[in-house]
């Protein structure tokens, strides 16, 4: 439950963010994108929106990762 909350913690907490400060006035589309790997086993979280963490296809890209 501990790591269930810390990635729900960890995904609000950047959303609010994007939602707040990405587009300042304007609207924009946020895309988030989730998946669960293994060996090891961890969930990767992607968002795709108008912050600036990596750039790919066209959109910028925050990705965090939690080791389970």
């Amino acid at each position: 439950m501990r790591t269930l909350r810390q990635i729900r913690l960890a995904i609000e907490e950047i959303f609010v963010n994007i939602a707040n400060y990405a587009y300042g006035p304007a609207e924009g589309e946020t895309e988030a994108r989730c998946e669960v790997l293994s060996d090891p086993l961890r969930v990767v979280v992607q968002f795709l929106d108008g912050v600036q963490y990596s750039y790919e296809d066209g959109k910028n890209v925050l990705t965090i990762m939690k080791k389970l």
